[in-house]
């Protein structure tokens, strides 16, 4: 009978040799995901036997991972700011650096009535807000409709209430706060293997990866009531063009955690 120490060893190995950095911990996360415990557990009996129906499956998921199509893609499951979400390759793994739009809102959130969340994905960035800032109302609006509806489900399992909009940037309605992830790629920029598999859609930008910024401080420039804030995220590279797309439009930079940035309207600092 084969046993769960004998399959994670294995699979450690196979991944290790497929150049997966994260080899061990993925097996652990494949054998979570088909035997339905948790890693403690798991850990705790790997003498455990395991049936020929349970090692098809984890084998399957082990030759997906071995391709290095992301552990996310495979289990359908990501984590953000400590709770976990539904994701598919139509959006984007939310990334540990995107928390600090998060981090920043939590220090500025007095005073804020309104937020939308452009190119939300999954939408974990406007359901965090709407969870920990309930008396915000949350807009997430993404052009893509397969993201729409990911969004859509990753709010019902989080039971928040948030208005969905299928668009491209900014609408006319007034907001406070804009949260801005958009594609910041730039389209000759070598991806890792497991980038690949993201969508291009969500990832790349023309401009050296500006483009839709640029496009979105036009669109801020026409608001009659514009945001007191605008949060953006881009490669650090990219953050002194965002400056300047900023100034043109009576914005300065307000503060900056990893790759996000936060611009407030000067007349509010008057």
């Amino acid at each position: 009978m084969y046993t769960l120490k004998e399959w994670i060893v294995a699979a450690n190995q196979k991944l290790h040799n497929a150049g997966v950095s994260s080899a061990a911990l993925d097996a652990q996360i494949i054998a979570e995901h088909v035997l339905h415990k948790n890693r403690a557990h798991l850990l705790a009996h790997v003498e455990m036997p395991i049936t020929n129906g349970q090692k098809a499956s984890l084998d399957k998921l082990l030759a997906e991972r071995s391709t290095r199509k992301p552990i996310a893609y495979i289990t359908h499951k990501a984590y953000f700011y400590g709770r976990s979400y539904y994701v598919n390759q139509k959006v984007l793994i939310p990334r540990p650096e995107s928390e600090s739009f998060i981090n920043l809102l939590l220090l500025k959130h007095n005073g804020i009535g309104s937020l939308i969340d452009i190119g939300t994905g999954s939408g974990v960035l406007g359901i965090t807000a709407k969870l920990l800032l309930p008396h915000v109302s949350v807009t997430c609006s993404d052009i893509s409709k397969p993201a729409i509806r990911v969004a859509k489900r990753n709010a019902e399992d989080h039971k928040v209430s948030i208005i969905f909009k299928n668009q491209s940037l900014l609408d006319n309605n007034n907001y406070n706060v804009i949260f801005a992830n958009l594609p910041y790629v730039p389209s000759d920029f070598p991806l890792t293997n497991e980038l690949a598999y993201e969508p291009s859609l969500a990832l790349h930008a023309n401009q050296r990866g500006m483009h839709y910024y640029h496009q979105l401080w036009i669109q801020i420039a026409q608001l009659s009531n514009k945001p007191l804030f605008v949060f953006t995220e881009s490669l650090l590279s990219q953050h002194d063009e965002m400056v300047m797309l900023a100034r043109k439009n009576e914005y300065k930079l307000d503060s900056t955690e990893s790759l996000v940035q936060v611009f407030v309207k000067e007349a509010a600092e008057a």
